[in-house]
């Protein structure tokens, strides 16, 4: 199964982490004898077809079994382990079956995979174009509740040798509210709960349609062994310490709305300098993220001495772009491009690349006839300034130029640790003044990695650490740099100009005092990836540290607003919603109830939705956009100019850009009356846009159902809203030029979301 993952991360956490919870999800196993432990991970660890004990033929058979739509598909090929993926499995006394539906005009592959020692299925993912014949439409024929008991029943049938006490619905690794319209489904995921202590790493992960049908099914398929459950220190007293440790500072914190734009604030967060968020259960020592216990005398961040060689721009030999050339220059200046490999390609790409948003050129050096991302060395380049933004020369990636570095080559930690400082002060601008070096173990990237050695360094402005941007380092043993990375919010001094501490460090500490709790769990320490590409792990009691009764978890505390904001865009966790207070009774409540939920119309500081205010025809876009595609404003049309007709500031442009891409709007962006009350009319339009009925509507112009209906109105949009039930008049008017209110609005979207079934057309998020 494929799943979303974060794009964004902080600076400093190893960002490894949170895939490899996807990626390598873990069996649950409870403690066994030592002995016994590795005889079993001898067998699983290699995939030797003398030691199956359930056949391929029966692998096939389990997933038709508990998949009966998979009858349809037809089995392409069948592997024993796992190989393709990295890190690698523990695990690799595993089937893997691949795939294949054919339909008219080709064919669509995916797989599955079944434990060839137990019998139980790991992973299938079902393709929609297997299960969705008659998609499933609101209503749902089950509740989010009976799914939940259904994805839950399902693991236990599906997977009956794992072991857990329990299953507890978790924080997800990604979430994104469900639309209102398209078909339902349900995602589930449970983390398990071993000798009644949580164990969050891993993930049981479940989807169910709105019919009741599985859809996808990812469950462990690596073992660790557990620790004992009876902790050394208590529960009150890890909580605490956590409080009389805790120190906060001021950050710069940036909150990116898409690929291209992001807007900074002033946060206060915790100061992990001399403690971390997790306490070993057993020993009371604060751990790194890699399982060792935190040094707290050291130092977390340490100033760059000043070095000889300092950055110095490139002049562009004409215009305000340097050339192709004088950028691949900076770049053999900088690494050793490996014998053999050629410059073959040159881009100059005006808006950037993925973390640096300003003109660049990127290159990339291959051998004659090869290809491969592999085999590249690829970089980018200020086009401007010629200061190296990214470089990578040599893959990490075990069978792929994997470093083999002789003893006599290799130099000490505290040689490269000298010729890192060294190159950070030549490559990047005034690196002593604007960036510091992060010392702590965790911040190695290829900690893992017995032939290299990683640093971190982290951007300041204004002696405020700006926690999404740094630079990051790697070397090889032999003193090779072989990978350098930028990343840096555009027009950061622009955007914190105006940014004012108004919340003290005090009232701060006091705000993180109030929700500050320890929690007891099992926590999986990711120890780094060995040479034959498997990770290194080790299972812990932890108490980590949580704060409660908070939007989410991963929030810090806005220095002017005093409110918690979250650090990441889609959190782990699965979004609330405020319930209205002031619908009981009200003649449209469950319809203003079912778009609250959807988080379409949200409720004000007293908690009121306030029914019967009028709306106008920006904010019918608003609510129509995210009913649709709830995260329209932060993903739509990224590679969009800006239209010049209207100016960004402006609070519907988001909306007029959706609408107008999809064809729902008949002026000009200009002349879209976003700022006026939107007129019944105006609603009958927009929804007869939005079914892609306008053509129908112009045959129906001539004749009108209502006696209020002048011959400036639009009787064939009145006509088609009319037939299909979503608006109606009342004692033969239907009253074109009334104002719509949000109560109205609702019932209207509503109905919409009923006739789905009925339609000949879909409701998507693109016309064509």
């Amino acid at each position: 199964m494929t799943y979303r993952v974060k794009k964004w991360g902080k600076l400093g956490v190893i960002t490894l982490a949170p895939i490899l919870s996807l990626s390598l999800l873990g069996q649950p196993a409870y403690a066994e004898t030592s002995d016994s432990k590795q005889q079993q991970e001898s067998i699983h660890n290699v995939a030797n077809p003398e030691n199956v004990k359930f056949s391929k033929e029966q692998a096939i058979d389990r997933v038709k079994e508990l998949f009966p739509v998979l009858e349809k598909a037809e089995v392409e090929s069948v592997q024993l382990g796992q190989t393709n993926r990295y890190p690698i499995p523990k695990n690799q006394m595993v089937w893997e079956i691949d795939w294949r539906y054919a339909i008219e005009n080709g064919s669509h592959g995916f797989s599955s995979k079944v434990d060839a020692m137990t019998g139980d299925i790991l992973n299938v993912h079902i393709p929609s174009i297997l299960t969705n014949d008659e998609p499933s439409y609101y209503p749902p024929e089950v509740t989010k509740e009976e799914a939940k008991e259904k994805a839950k029943q399902f693991i236990k049938k599906a997977a009956p040798n794992h072991k857990y006490d329990t299953l507890l619905t978790g924080e997800m690794p990604y979430y994104t509210n469900d639309p209102l319209f398209g078909p339902i489904s349900y995602y589930f995921s449970f983390q398990p709960e071993i000798n009644g202590v949580p164990s969050p790493n891993e993930r049981y992960h479940v989807e169910i349609s709105g019919d009741g049908d599985l859809e996808s099914f990812n469950v462990p398929s690596d073992s660790y062994e557990y620790p004992s459950s009876d902790a050394k220190q208590t529960l009150s007293e890890a909580t605490e310490q956590f409080k009389q440790d805790l120190k906060l500072q001021l950050s710069y914190i940036t909150d990116r709305i898409n690929q291209e734009e992001s807007r900074v604030y002033l946060g206060w967060e915790p100061n992990h300098q001399g403690f971390s968020e997790v306490i070993d259960a057993e020993t009371g020592e604060y751990l790194l993220a890699n399982g060792e216990p935190l040094d707290v005398k050291q130092s977390t961040f340490k100033v760059i001495p000043e070095g000889d060689k300092t950055f110095k721009a490139v002049e562009p030999k004409k215009g305000e772009r340097i050339t192709a050339e004088q950028a691949a220059n900076v770049v053999t200046n900088a690494v050793n491009i490996p014998e053999g490999k050629q410059l073959q390609r040159t881009s100059l790409r005006e808006d950037g690349s993925w973390n640096y948003k300003k003109p660049v050129w990127h290159l990339k050096w291959l051998e004659p006839g090869a290809f491969g991302y592999e085999n590249e060395v690829r970089a980018y380049v200020d086009a401007k300034t010629g200061q190296l933004v990214e470089v990578t020369t040599r893959s990490l990636r075990p069978g792929t130029n994997s470093l083999e570095i002789e003893q006599d080559e290799s130099l000490t930690n505290e040689e490269i640790t000298q010729l890192a400082l060294s190159k950070i002060q030549s490559l990047y601008p005034n690196a002593t003044k604007d960036l510091k070096w992060k010392l702590n173990k965790e911040a190695s990237l290829y900690s893992s990695h017995e032939n290299v050695v990683s640093f971190q360094f982290q951007r300041y402005l204004n002696d405020i650490p700006v926690q999404n941007d740094g630079v990051t380092m790697t070397y090889s043993l032999d003193g090779e740099l072989i990978h350098y990375n930028v990343q840096q919010t555009p027009q950061l001094e622009e955007k914190v100009s105006d940014l004012k501490e108004t919340i003290s460090k005090d009232v701060a500490r006091e705000a993180y005092l109030k929700h500050l709790m320890a929690e007891l769990q099992y926590n999986l320490f990711r120890e780094g990836i060995g040479e034959d590409g498997k990770e290194q792990s080790d299972m812990k009691l932890v108490y980590k540290r949580t704060l409660k009764d908070v939007p989410h978890q991963h929030v810090v505390l806005d220095a002017e607003t005093g409110k918690w904001r979250s650090l990441y865009s889609n959190n782990g966790e699965e979004q609330t919603y405020n319930q209205p207070a002031n619908l009981e009774g009200h003649w449209a409540k469950d319809e203003l109830m079912a778009l609250a939920k959807h988080k379409i119309l949200q409720v004000n500081d007293a908690g009121e939705i306030n029914p019967n205010e009028t709306i106008t025809y920006g904010k019918w876009l608003q609510m129509i956009s995210k009913a649709i595609e709830p995260n329209y404003e932060r993903y739509m049309e990224r590679n969009m100019d800006q239209e010049k007709n209207i100016s960004k500031e402006n609070e519907f442009y988001t909306a007029l850009l959706f609408a107008d891409g999809r064809e729902w709007l008949d002026e000009e962006l200009s002349q879209v009356p976003v700022e006026k009350a939107l007129t019944r009319e105006q609603l009958a339009k927009s929804v007869v846009n939005i079914l892609q009925y306008d053509q129908f509507a112009t045959f129906l112009k001539q004749k009108s159902n209502f006696s209020d209906i002048a011959d400036n109105i639009d009787k064939g949009a009145i006509q088609v809203v009319d037939i299909l039930g979503i608006m109606k008049g009342n004692h033969g008017k239907f009253y074109p030029n009334e104002s719509v209110t949000k109560a109205e609005a609702a019932v209207v979207m509503m109905r919409m979301v009923k006739l789905q079934d009925k339609l000949d057309q879909e409701f998507r998020d693109e016309r064509y």
